[in-house]
């Protein structure tokens, strides 16, 4: 789980995914948007992923936990929103990992 430090508010989503640059893969789209401070993050999976809200909580479960690995090694100042697609429900945790992993890339490239 992400600490309370390290997540978006919901106003902050919403400024993120309105005005962020967008990063897309074929499971999931990142949005990044500079905010300064420490880097925060949030994980969106909608109705478009399951109807079910238990198998959205889930993907959005797997998706958290590598965030939580990979945060110590982001750039600091960085409002993060992944955007769960549909294809993420086929995915294999190692697959979803590496390219979850390569988003992430982005965070440290100039914006």
């Amino acid at each position: 789980m992400l600490k309370r430090s390290q997540r978006l508010g919901a106003s902050e989503v919403s400024d993120v995914v309105r005005r962020g640059r967008a990063f897309h893969a074929e499971a999931c789209m990142l949005r990044i948007l500079h905010l300064g401070g420490a880097t925060r993050a949030a994980v969106v999976a909608g109705a478009k992923v399951s109807k079910k809200a238990s198998e959205r909580n889930y993907q959005k479960r797997r998706v958290r936990s590598i965030l939580v690995a990979a945060m110590s090694g982001l750039e600091p100042g960085f409002g993060l929103v992944l955007v769960l697609k549909p294809a993420v429900k086929g995915y294999e945790f190692p697959r979803l990992e590496e390219e979850v992993r390569g988003l992430l890339q982005n965070v440290s490239r100039k914006h």
